[in-house]
């Protein structure tokens, strides 16, 4: 099949592109306000990226109503969650920063091209130092399979600790009482 209409399309999508923001001026035409996200995986989770959109938390953080959020082009994810402080906190930051750029207007056909205040992937600065007797001295992978064990059994663990104060608190009564006779 030929697609000789493909420059002529690409004319069309672009003309139509302009006459929509036109149409919608000063609105954004990057649509809706997303969050900074970090990918899913070890291979891709130092990149951030932008979301579907702002957890719950996060908008009654920064003092925004979930039912306002969409009228203010802020875009809203009820099923995200938040795992980590920083990420918490960098989209607070980014949603009060929007708050400050909001321009309320009047409705009628009156749109900034581009997308919405675009998520900047910040890499972390690392400053190298000398690894101290201290620092060589720590295992780290036995410290860290400990602690997803403990993670794991944790609710077992309770039951066998309770399990072992009961026991040690009625050898400790039976030898009270052999103490008394």
């Amino acid at each position: 099949k030929t697609w000789l209409n493909q420059p002529a399309r690409k004319e069309r999508r672009r003309v139509a592109r302009k006459a929509h923001a036109q149409a919608i001026f000063p609105r954004p035409t990057g649509g809706l306000l997303r969050p900074a996200v970090h990918g899913m995986t070890q291979k891709y989770n130092m990149k951030v990226r932008a979301g579907r959109g702002f957890s719950l938390e996060e908008l009654a953080a920064a003092g925004i109503n979930q039912r306002a959020a969409l009228s203010m082009g802020v875009a809203v994810d009820y099923r995200r969650r938040n795992r980590t402080q920083e990420t918490f906190e960098t989209n607070v930051a980014r949603l009060n920063e929007y708050k400050t750029k909001l321009v309320v207007l009047p409705k009628g056909p009156v749109a900034q091209a581009g997308e919405v205040m675009p998520v900047v992937n910040v890499l972390p600065t690392f400053e190298m130092g000398a690894i101290t007797e201290e620092q060589k001295s720590v295992e780290a992978f036995y410290t860290l399979r400990q602690l997803r064990a403990e993670a794991r059994l944790e609710g077992k663990m309770v039951i066998i600790r309770e399990k072992m104060a009961a026991e040690k608190a009625a050898k400790a009564k039976k030898a009270s009482k052999k103490g008394k006779k």
